[in-house]
């Protein structure tokens, strides 16, 4: 079970890499557009921590924390980088 939890950290790591590349190169999109690219990249991690974990919530709980720290850490990147 521990081993999957590292498991699912990789791929979400993985996949919120890919969803800052996507999001790099559509810079002039809207903010409707991004919010539906965030909510379909959170879909995807959600999906394999659910194949990998095997318990919903616990799934749930590692999706949610994992978009929070990337979407916090992007912002003090942001914050700082000006």
């Amino acid at each position: 079970m521990k081993q999957n939890l590292y498991l699912v950290l990789i791929f979400h790591s993985f996949i919120w890499s890919s969803f800052l590349f996507v999001d790099w190169l559509s810079e002039k999109d809207s903010l409707f557009a991004k919010a539906i690219l965030l909510s379909l990249f959170m879909y995807v991690a959600y999906l394999i921590a659910i194949q990998l974990i095997k318990f919903r919530k616990i799934a749930a709980l590692m999706t949610i924390s994992s978009t929070v720290l990337f979407l916090g850490g992007k912002q003090l990147f942001t914050i700082f980088s000006i």
